[in-house]
């Protein structure tokens, strides 16, 4: 997806990229799933974090460094901003 955006659309246009993962409250994930009980993302065993589900804390990491790693051939470094945890 990523190769395919930026061969669509120039790179010298782009000003910055941010990076992030999935992250929803657990009242909203309650009614996605109520409403898409065939969705495998939406049924994902997403973790529970005081009340905003997510990936697992490693898993996060792990896809946002993979796809820091693919933008970053197409966007200088100092344009990418990565979504940090708090805790």
């Amino acid at each position: 997806m990523i190769r395919t955006a930026f061969l669509r659309l120039p790179a010298d246009k782009i000003t910055d990229v941010s990076l992030g993962v999935f992250r929803v409250s657990h009242d909203y994930l309650k009614q996605m799933r109520k409403h898409r009980p065939n969705s495998v993302i939406i049924q994902y065993p997403y973790e529970n974090d005081n009340g905003v589900c997510r990936y697992g804390r490693k898993l996060s990491r792990d896809m946002i460094s993979y796809v820091h790693t693919l933008v970053k051939k197409f966007i200088p470094e100092e344009n990418i901003y990565v979504w940090k945890e708090t805790n």
